[in-house]
């Protein structure tokens, strides 16, 4: 079963229309898939700018993770496979399969836990795909998945300059390779220091990178020979630790549980050139598990603020897709626009066209 999440850079980017368009291509070739969100997904409006939001609408034989209060909230009928024993803020998560066509909402897991054992649910009523929706700002979940579909454009930024360098920062935390030495795949909960002499300094209650701690992880690196940080990594701050290390990571290695912890605070390029500069003063970077990035999905839309409200605003999105595409390592895609036919290779794991 080949799981798919999600996520956009930005609100607005078109990550729900991205999860769409990939839905269709799956029903087209008549696989069985099943799909899940971490936040809340089918609301016919943006809260924020009023604009409306896609909707999401699944044909039969779709299978559904989502809670009891989103039941009865859509047009498509469906049949209750079974209760997953889980809960979030709208109540117990359920299995569903899609009867007859038509739009849903879905709040299903948002804990890593829950979605594992969603996705074990799935698996057990013979999943092929299962696509989840991701939350802005909640990617922790993803640790799951086995690959990650970003959606980015002008919500996040009309500068096009600012995307291809956050284009250029995105594919080199994807990039990281793998962990592979004993002490790099070591650690717990906690920010660890392995230590060239064979100690272990451990901080304890800590999982995100502070600015404590980056001061106290910068006294400690000359002593070290492994610093593992297991949890969120804002990009300032790495970017800060970059600057008071320096040099001093020579033949040293930084560790990161998973590339979705480099992504929460969404300060790409800080990130970029912060992991630039720990590879080119001669340490390593690594995860301990790899996500690959399958594709960017591009949107030229973003929210405008006039007197007030909101409007509908584009950038020339031919400028965009080619500053991205020669940037990017994998495929750059504008789901409303595109004259090829993407779709999820369950078998290869990748993003391919027919």
């Amino acid at each position: 079963m080949f799981k798919v999440g999600f996520a956009g850079t930005a609100k607005n980017t078109g990550k729900t229309t991205a999860v769409m368009y990939f839905l269709r291509q799956a029903n087209i070739r008549k696989e069985r898939v099943g799909l899940t969100g971490i936040g809340y997904d089918g609301e016919g409006f943006d809260h924020l700018t009023g604009l409306p939001k896609p909707r999401v609408i699944c044909q039969g034989g779709c299978i559904i993770a989502t809670a009891k209060g989103c039941l009865g909230r859509g047009t498509a009928t469906y049949r209750i496979l079974r209760d997953l024993s889980l809960y979030n803020a709208l109540g117990q998560l359920y299995l569903l399969e899609i009867v007859s066509p038509g739009e849903i909402v879905i709040a299903g897991p948002n804990t890593r836990r829950d979605l594992q054992c969603t996705l074990d649910a799935f698996r057990q009523v013979g999943c092929e795909l299962v696509l989840v929706d991701g939350a802005f700002g909640r990617l922790g979940p993803f640790a799951e998945v086995d690959g990650l579909i970003l959606a980015t454009g002008a919500a996040r930024t009309p500068d096009i300059d600012s995307l291809v360098q956050d284009t250029r920062a995105l594919e080199q935390i994807f990039a990281l390779p793998v962990a592979n030495k004993p002490k790099e795949i070591q650690g717990g909960n906690t920010i660890t220091l392995f230590l060239e002499d064979g100690g272990v300094k451990k901080f304890k209650s800590a999982s995100l990178l502070s600015r404590a701690l980056v001061t106290k992880i910068a006294r400690s690196v000359a002593s070290a020979a492994v610093v593992f940080i297991p949890g969120a990594v804002p990009g300032e701050l790495l970017w800060q630790l970059y600057r008071k290390v320096g040099k001093g990571f020579a033949g040293k290695t930084m560790v990161f549980s998973d590339p979705t912890k480099l992504l929460l605070s969404g300060n790409y390029k800080k990130t970029g050139i912060a992991l630039e500069g720990f590879i080119g003063k001669g340490g390593r970077v690594v995860v301990k598990k790899r996500i690959p990035l399958l594709a960017l999905v591009i949107n030229p839309f973003y929210p405008l603020s006039t007197n007030n409200s909101f409007r509908k605003a584009f950038i020339n999105y031919d400028i965009l897709k080619q500053a991205l595409a020669e940037v990017s390592g994998v495929p750059v895609i504008n789901v409303k626009e595109t004259r090829q036919n993407y779709y999820l290779d369950a078998s290869r794991r990748e993003v391919r066209v027919d």
